[in-house]
């Protein structure tokens, strides 16, 4: 997130270059000449929809659509002030059998087509995951496309009008905040999917084998955790408990439970093993220091306590409550 204030007109600047640049070549590519006024300020439009918009996380759905919303509404309405006092311009087409040719000089349609996208007219609103027709992916908010001709060929913009003013900017809130909550869900999909829940051929669930960290650690998917007897009630009826070390292996036995994680038995007698999903704390696991976590020695594998056992496993810690699969008493 830009949290400085050489960051934001850096940001800014970098956004207006894009998009003035972009729109720029699509001209080109479009066989239209480049009109500069059209291109700057597709350039403006570009840096403030990034600048409403806002880049902090999204919270939910609501939030997607509040922030979409509003970056949908400031982008049509300085569309319509740009169609209403003739900043865009419609370029014409270097050949005039083109699409473009014979159409009058200020009118604007999308680029390549000659065909209508404005929503005013019912011709259908730009796709929100379709910025200016280049599969820019941009779900800020609403754009017009570029044009607000009529289905008969003329402009309809005579000059600016209040009600089409708050029509269009209204139109342009609906459809932006619709755009941003659906790319949200589409990316929570995703992030529930994180991990690749798979079908096998058998038709029973298989989980990927590994998962990695934020910080680069590659973990088993499947952990353990393995907890005291003494008030077992709540873990027993629940399948939940807050926790902090946790490891990868499975032991059927609490001494060797306690001699893996050097456990002293006044701790903890080990003969409850939780077993869970590890993509649930995987952007929490991190390795703890030395000594119960209290240096600034980083101990992965078990050490500290040779007086309480072997040790040298695997060991991270969350700090968490953990919602486990399975939760089992273990022998002895």
């Amino acid at each position: 997130m830009i949290g400085t204030g050489i960051g934001i007109p850096s940001a800014f600047a970098a956004d207006f270059a894009a998009g003035t640049t972009g729109s720029a070549l699509e001209q080109m590519l479009t066989g239209v000449r480049v009109d500069a006024d059209e291109s700057l300020l597709a350039g403006a439009q570009n840096a403030l929809d990034q600048l409403v918009y806002g880049t902090g996380e999204l919270k939910s759905a609501g939030n997607a659509f509040a922030r979409g919303a509003r970056t949908g509404a400031v982008s049509a309405a300085l569309d319509n002030l740009a169609d209403a006092f003739g900043i865009r311009g419609g370029g014409q087409a270097d050949d005039p059998g083109s699409s473009y040719g014979g159409q009058q000089a200020g009118m604007t349609t999308w680029p390549g087509t000659g065909a209508g996208r404005d929503p005013r007219r019912l011709c259908g609103a730009s796709d929100p995951f379709d910025r200016n027709g280049l599969g820019d992916g941009n779900t800020r908010g609403y754009q017009f496309g570029r044009n607000h001709s009529t289905a008969g060929g003329t402009q309809e913009s005579g000059g600016f009008s209040l009600g089409g003013f708050v029509r269009d900017t209204l139109t342009g809130a609906v459809l932006g905040g619709l755009g941003s909550a659906g790319f949200y869900g589409a990316g929570r999909a995703v992030e529930v999917l994180r991990g690749s829940v798979g079908r096998s051929r058998g038709g029973r669930e298989s989980r990927a084998d590994f998962y990695v960290t934020p910080s680069g650690d590659v973990v088993p998917s499947v952990g353990y955790r393995y907890m005291s007897s003494n008030n077992a009630t709540s873990v027993l009826n629940t399948g939940k408990q807050y926790s902090t070390y946790i490891g990868f292996n499975k032991y059927d036995s609490a001494y060797k439970a306690r001699d893996a994680f050097q456990i002293s038995p006044n701790w903890s007698d080990c003969k409850i093993r939780g077993t869970f999903d590890t993509l649930q704390v995987i952007d929490d696991m991190y390795v703890p220091t030395t000594l119960g976590n209290t240096t600034t020695i980083p101990e992965p594998f078990t050490t500290s306590y040779p007086k309480y056992g072997s040790g040298g496993i695997q060991q991270f810690r969350v700090d968490k409550v953990i919602s486990f699969q399975e939760v089992k008493i273990i022998g002895d």
